[in-house]
């Protein structure tokens, strides 16, 4: 994994999280969907902060010392959400950059009151907390908006409400399904393309080209 590759990642994956993060509904910030968990705008936030906050603090770092925690800071804006994220994907890109490939094979330790809890090479740690931390809670964020009726936007296929393979009349596959849309045509659907259909819906509920059409193709 190199510096490079994780950028790439976070230029792509930032821009699926601002989706997301557009649709949290400004009046329903406070919203739980169980008195333990962490409220629409507490969680929406989280999303938004935490890489540029773990990649400029944590990752820059060889032993970071944890406190005690704290609340949650509660947003009073999407808008301010959304700031938060464009600062953090700043910060996190400034951070990535100054830590380097080199930086990336260094050892990280994270105590409490001096006693080591996590240890890990930075690579791990940017792969673990700065990114698939971030993803774990942006999913959690998709179940709060499909929750409170909120069209879920396209996060890596098509969701209940917005497939953006529809526009598609090419023979060409989805990236994420195999074999190709033959098998839809003839209904020969994989045992794994059955178990993707039943756990997302219909994502490949697009026009089919005419024969003709394909001729042309």
């Amino acid at each position: 994994m190199s510096i490079a590759a994780i950028l790439r990642e976070l230029e792509q994956e930032h821009a699926t999280t601002r989706r997301v993060l557009e649709r949290v509904p400004e009046e329903k910030l406070s919203w739980k969907p169980h008195p333990k968990s962490m409220s629409l705008g507490e969680l929406a936030l989280h999303v938004a902060m935490s890489p540029g906050y773990i990649a400029s603090n944590w990752a820059l770092q060889d032993v970071v010392q944890f406190g005690g925690g704290g609340q949650s800071p509660t947003p009073s804006s999407t808008n301010e959400i959304l700031a938060a994220h464009d600062d953090s994907v700043t910060k996190t890109r400034d951070a990535l950059i100054q830590l380097g490939d080199e930086g990336l094979a260094k050892p990280w330790k994270g105590q409490v009151n001096a006693t080591t809890v996590f240890e890990m090479p930075k690579s791990a740690l940017v792969r673990s907390i700065v990114l698939n931390h971030t993803y774990h809670h942006r999913g959690q964020l998709s179940v709060y908006l499909r929750l409170l009726d909120v069209p879920v936007p396209s996060i890596y296929g098509p969701s209940a409400d917005e497939n953006p393979f529809a526009a598609r009349t090419s023979r060409r596959c989805a990236p994420w399904r195999t074999p190709c849309l033959q098998n839809v045509r003839t209904g020969q659907m994989s045992s794994h393309q059955r178990h993707f259909e039943n756990i997302h819906g219909n994502p490949i509920a697009m026009p089919m080209p005419s024969r003709s059409a394909d001729r042309r193709l």
